[in-house]
């Protein structure tokens, strides 16, 4: 138990720390949403995804075979020449895509949005890109050497100010987008001033190895396609919205996602801390039992947080934002669904990152992909940002089945399937049946909020009672699967 103790401790850490960066969207949207719009929140969305995007090629997937590499270094002089290797091609890719980008913004501006100019605004996001380099290095060394309370004093005091620059410029400025891109370039160029200040004793070109980073670089070959594809999944329904609609509905898209974001707040603190810590133990002998124990306590965290989405994210819009934002609620509680798929894949991978293969997982991911670009022909014009969110939730879902089977044909592991399935399904269907019942019940708003938080509590009490009775259990194959 202190094992998980100390994997609690580490998401909790990275949860405040390095997640901070990535959920600034969700933590600004309180006050941001009553200047901005929904065309806004279409830009910021639109543009967004783009630099998530080509953050995905300039980082070729190494990030994953930097860990498994790291974690095989036996010395500090090994482990520095894993993190250069690693880390200058990164960094010239970076640069080299960033210069790129600032020079075609004029050409790329009206493809990604097409009601207004952001070249502007591309120019100052492409500037950000070689910064994040520095940032990544960081947070990433943090990781590896599990230091969660400097993960804390690295990102927690720029994620604050972040916040306070979004307020000032935004809010009582009123400078509108131009306020916001202001404000993330401030936020990257400190942040990444101090993590240079943080990690550049470890830093030097003498470190680098041609011959190491060929072995990283066909390791991580396969992850390529895969983030492609994931980014496909996950994030082109924005485009395909704006296309057939307007950039005002891909905004009310984008805010959904920003609700769902939330989930991402616990998912992505975990996949944090669960990659490094499941490696550091592959070794231990009761290793596996670990992980299916892991797998049972993160379904019923992550159950539990989606069933409060459902239930309170409408009633949240309502009260902190703009009625034309309410539609938002249940595209949030749906895309949740993909956080969820995305962190039992970071659980179910595991066993394909020990014995150093992930050419299935980019086979599923490409094939996922695949299936979203169909799928948005065919459901986006018809049913819109609704048709977005099943384009990203159906092969999200197939991807984690076939993920779950290729890992535990390489590397078997007693994980609780049956007992996941029983407590997603079973949360689900009791969120979306207390909103049935509510909207043919008009109780108000005060009552169905009362309502909703008594069965939120049954709820939370009974999945308790469940998965620890699980926990207690003698834990062997027979019983798991």
């Amino acid at each position: 138990m202190s094992l998980f103790k100390g994997l609690a401790f580490d998401s909790f850490a990275y949860g405040l720390s390095g997640i901070l960066s990535r959920m600034m969207s969700f933590l600004i949207f309180p006050f941001v949403s009553q200047v901005l719009g929904p065309t806004e929140y279409g830009v910021i969305g639109l543009v967004g995804n783009l630099i998530n995007f080509l953050m995905i090629l300039f980082l070729l997937g190494t990030d994953a075979g930097v860990m498994r590499w790291y974690f095989d270094s036996n010395d500090e002089e090994s482990k520095k020449v894993v993190i250069n290797t690693w880390f200058w091609p990164y960094l010239v890719l970076s640069t080299i895509l960033s210069l790129l980008v600032f020079a075609a913004a004029p050409l790329l501006s009206p493809y990604i949005v097409k009601e207004i100019d952001i070249t502007v605004y591309l120019r100052m996001v492409a500037l950000t890109l070689p910064l994040f380099c520095f940032q990544l290095l960081c947070n990433t060394l943090i990781r590896l050497q599990r230091k969660p309370l400097l993960a804390l004093l690295y990102n927690v005091p720029t994620s604050i100010l972040y916040i306070i620059l979004n307020y000032y410029f935004i809010v009582y400025q009123k400078w509108g987008l131009d306020g916001f891109y202001a404000s993330y370039f401030i936020y990257f160029t400190l942040n990444s001033a101090l993590g240079i200040a943080i990690v550049y004793k470890q830093l030097s070109p003498k470190w680098f190895r041609l011959a190491l980073y060929k072995d990283i670089f066909r390791f991580s070959l396969p992850m390529v396609p895969a983030n492609i594809s994931i980014w496909i999944v996950g994030l082109s329904g924005g485009y395909f919205v704006q296309y057939y609609f307007t950039t005002a509905d891909a905004g009310i898209y984008q805010i959904g996602l920003i609700l769902a974001a939330a989930i991402s707040l616990a998912t992505n603190a975990f996949g944090f801390a669960w990659q490094p810590f499941a490696l550091s133990i592959h070794k231990d002998p009761e290793a596996k039992h670990t992980y299916a124990r892991a797998l049972m306590l993160f379904t019923a965290v992550t159950s539990i947080l989606q069933l409060l989405l459902l239930l309170f994210s409408r009633d949240l819009l309502v009260l902190i934002s703009r009625p034309e934002f309410a539609d938002s609620s249940w595209v949030a509680s749906a895309y949740s669904l993909t956080y969820i798929f995305q962190g039992l894949t970071s659980i179910f991978v595991i066993g394909l990152n020990i014995v150093k293969t992930n050419a299935d997982y980019g086979i599923i991911s490409v094939a996922s992909a695949l299936l979203t670009l169909v799928l948005s022909f065919f459901l986006i014009p018809y049913f819109g940002i609704y048709g977005a969110v099943a384009c990203a939730v159906v092969p999200k879902l197939l991807s984690v089945a076939f993920i779950l089977r290729q890992a535990q044909r390489s590397y078997p592991i007693p994980y609780p399937i049956l007992h996941t399935v029983v407590v997603y399904s079973g949360t689900i269907a009791i969120g979306y049946l207390t909103l049935m019942l509510l909207t043919w019940w008009d109780i108000g708003l005060a009552f169905g909020v009362f309502l909703k938080a008594l069965i939120a509590i049954l709820v939370i009490i009974l999945v308790g009672a469940f998965v620890r009775d699980r926990l207690r259990q003698t834990v062997l194959p027979g019983n798991f699967i």
